[in-house]
């Protein structure tokens, strides 16, 4: 399981830039910078569902040496028992959620191997969908 970091808070990040359906932010400054790129899905179901914010994000926090730190916002509290993933395309990435961590983040999850992230990023950028799928407190 990759070491992880407690998420940025949105009020503290800034906007950049904007490249398609990512948009780049940063928080901090000098040694203590983090940047946080963040895109939205095209779509969630069950359409019925009322959730959260639901983001993807890739981080980088270089005092921490952390970087490609992939992370997923699902806007509802995990199940202790979901097993997350992320599917883009043929690739399967299992993910580890908040409240396996213990870290207060019930509605995050991160990448479960670190040195997954730079072929996860790679099929990111050459594939068409990502799909995630994880199971919520309440079993949907």
């Amino acid at each position: 399981m990759a070491s992880i970091s407690a998420p940025v808070l949105a009020g503290d990040l800034q906007p950049v830039a904007k490249y398609k359906a990512w948009r780049l932010f940063v928080a901090g400054e000098g040694g203590d910078k983090i940047c946080t790129i963040i895109a939205e899905p095209a779509a969630s179901t069950p359409k019925s569902v009322r959730r959260g914010d639901v983001f993807i994000s890739v981080n980088h926090r270089p005092a921490q040496q952390t970087f490609y730190e992939v992370a997923v916002q699902v806007g509802y509290p995990f199940s202790a028992i979901s097993e997350p993933f992320a599917t883009i395309d043929s690739n399967v990435f299992k993910f580890f959620s908040g409240v396996q961590a213990h870290n207060d983040a019930d509605e995050s999850a991160w990448l479960y191997h670190l040195e997954d992230a730079p072929k996860m990023i790679k099929a990111m950028r050459a594939g068409s969908a990502l799909i995630f799928k994880g199971t919520s407190a309440r079993g949907t």
